[in-house]
């Protein structure tokens, strides 16, 4: 009987001191799970996102979120979802980081552009016969920084890329061929 009863007692006392891990255990997965996700809502407060960036980091957010809120849920399904969570949302951070830094590259290169325009009514239109055109290629270089720094960088993809290169290019164009005619001209 004293067996018995040492191994029941043992039995009770390994049992009310393992359940009790095993609870910690997935509150630690649980809590760490919450504390990503309210990590990660900071995060989109303050991160500027282009594209749809934005979207699929909200849409993770809320994956985690129903995992969390599942009262079903195990400490395998929270310790899944955060190591799930953690991957998606640094891969999302990457590509966005990627393509901010390629908008980045577009806008100075608009920049660029722009600056050659400029040079060219400086340098090419120094003389006083294009005084006229040099005013025109002013009132149009102003246009166009006007439209250039309304955009903000992390918008300025592919599209205005182009759009902006194929306006300064064409401006470029126009005004070399009046220059030429006032050359041809005189």
């Amino acid at each position: 009987m004293k067996k018995v009863s040492k191994l029941l007692i043992a039995t009770a006392s390994t049992s009310s001191v393992l359940f009790p891990l095993f609870a910690v255990s997935c509150t630690n997965y649980k809590n760490s799970l919450q504390n990503k996700i309210n990590d990660a809502k900071q995060k989109s407060k303050l991160a500027v996102f282009v594209k749809d960036y934005k979207d699929k980091y909200l849409n993770e957010i809320v994956k985690a979120e129903k995992v969390l809120k599942d009262e079903k849920a195990t400490k395998e399904d929270y310790k899944n979802t955060l190591l799930e969570f953690e991957k998606n949302i640094e891969k999302i951070l990457e590509e966005n980081k990627t393509t901010t830094e390629k908008y980045g590259e577009y806008y100075k290169e608009a920049i660029n552009l722009y600056n050659d325009l400029k040079a060219f009514a400086a340098e090419e239109l120094s003389e006083e016969k294009f005084n006229e055109l040099k005013k025109q290629i002013v009132a149009d270089y102003n246009a166009v920084w006007a439209d250039l720094s309304k955009i903000e960088i992390h918008k300025f993809d592919e599209i205005k890329r182009k759009e902006f290169k194929t306006r300064i290019d064409n401006l470029l164009k126009k005004y070399k061929e009046a220059k030429q005619k006032i050359i041809d001209g005189n």
